[in-house]
């Protein structure tokens, strides 16, 4: 990528960020990426990867046989941990429809740059880690808490009330809830009506009772 379109990828950057990047040489260190569903995407250990436009299912493998699968969309990144602490965690990306994304290479800033000049650039990644500590807690904790049923619906809760899934092994996936399992749970609150589900698309359409059933 050239500055501009560094630029353009990433416009919080400021001036003399860019200028930082473009005096290490590190411009052509960027790269965008564009995948699809289905389009499988290994990230490379030292760089990040912010997703700009689309959302990807991110898979997380740890050295102790953890799976981790969590979204991610725009204005999120993947891989920051590893520029702080060298942990052996397997990163894969898939595509949801379509998803770009930018390749920071973080490991080469940390080196040929001011860090004084780049202060911004660790403080929202810093953020981006705590964001994503978050989420795994949230989702987890939910995961070791709720039935399937309620652990559905509080998803779609935390999605406003309607997602749109590529398919049901996608969801499953994501969920951690074996496929069968889930279009079981699925018709069951359908059946409840609860929510209904329309081609892709998966809505509450009474969200008193789906909250109630959370709760409880």
């Amino acid at each position: 990528m050239d500055i501009r379109e560094i630029s353009k990828a990433l416009p919080d950057l400021t001036l003399e960020e860019l200028k930082q990047i473009e005096d290490a040489s590190l411009e052509k260190s960027f790269f965008l990426h564009k995948i699809t569903k289905g389009d499988v995407f290994i990230p490379r250990e030292e760089s990040l990867y912010l997703i700009v436009e689309g959302t990807a299912l991110v898979y997380a493998y740890t050295d102790g046989d953890l799976e981790f699968n969590l979204e991610f969309g725009p204005g999120e990144c993947v891989g920051q941990l590893g520029a702080f602490h060298q942990e052996n965690m397997d990163f894969i990306l898939r595509g949801m429809d379509s998803c770009t994304i930018v390749e920071i290479p973080i490991q080469k800033a940390m080196m040929k740059t001011n860090i004084h000049s780049l202060v911004s650039i660790y403080q929202r990644m810093l953020t981006a880690i705590t964001q994503n500590l978050l989420k795994v807690l949230k989702s987890y904790g939910a995961k070791v808490n709720f039935s399937n049923e309620q652990y559905l619906l509080n998803f779609l809760i935390s999605k406003g009330g309607s997602y749109t899934i590529t398919s049901v092994e996608d969801l499953a996936q994501l969920l951690h809830i074996e496929m069968r399992t889930l279009q079981r749970v699925i018709r069951r609150v359908v059946d409840k009506k609860v929510i209904e589900k329309d081609n892709k698309t998966i809505k509450i359409i009474d969200m008193e009772a789906a909250e109630k059933i959370v709760r409880f």
